[in-house]
């Protein structure tokens, strides 16, 4: 027995079972009223495309972790930093030191995403979950810092110190040089 099968724009599927006579004049129905798509899920897949050409553009400006944390380790200031920052569970003094290095040191890097301020804690020994960092960020640091976007769900913002921020990091690590 002869089988069609129709997809409408809406997505539906439509399988017609019958002779051959009354497979073709559904088809024939259907066709003439332009109601047969062959890929109703065009849209979807363009939509996908480009969220892979957002993650493709993203590789391109990738900020050098490893660096940022040698540095952290290796620059003038790093026993302070260890003593007020590192070894204190202050999530957003961790952040500010983050986002400081990267406009002090690596101002050639991008701004930096609540993932890689994450994953730069980590490499540190003092892990933060991206959901946290961005919640400190949000919420507590929120005059602190920059975003280059506005925060939704499922897209990236990049954020970097304002001057209020930078400001209020150098008296951080400013008051135990001079103590």
């Amino acid at each position: 027995m002869p089988k069609a099968e129709i997809i409408l724009k809406d997505g539906t599927n439509i399988t017609i079972d019958g002779t051959v006579e009354e497979v073709a004049k559904i088809v024939s129905l259907y066709k003439s009223n332009g109601m047969n798509n062959a890929n109703p899920r065009k849209p979807a897949a363009n939509k996908n495309s480009s969220r892979k050409e957002n993650k493709d553009d993203e590789h391109i400006q990738e900020i050098d972790l490893a660096a940022m944390a040698n540095r952290i380790r290796d620059c003038g200031e790093a026993e302070i930093l260890e003593m007020k920052i590192l070894d204190h569970p202050d999530v957003v003094n961790r952040i500010l030191m983050c986002l400081y290095i990267n406009k002090t040191y690596f101002d050639h890097q991008p701004p930096m995403t609540t993932g890689e301020i994450s994953k730069l804690l980590k490499q540190l020994g003092v892990p933060i979950s991206t959901a946290n960092v961005s919640t400190a960020i949000s919420r507590k640091a929120k005059a602190l810092v920059m975003a280059d976007g506005v925060r939704k769900k499922g897209s990236i913002v990049r954020y970097e110190l304002n001057r209020r921020g930078i400001q209020q990091f150098e008296e951080l690590i400013g008051s135990q040089r001079h103590a």
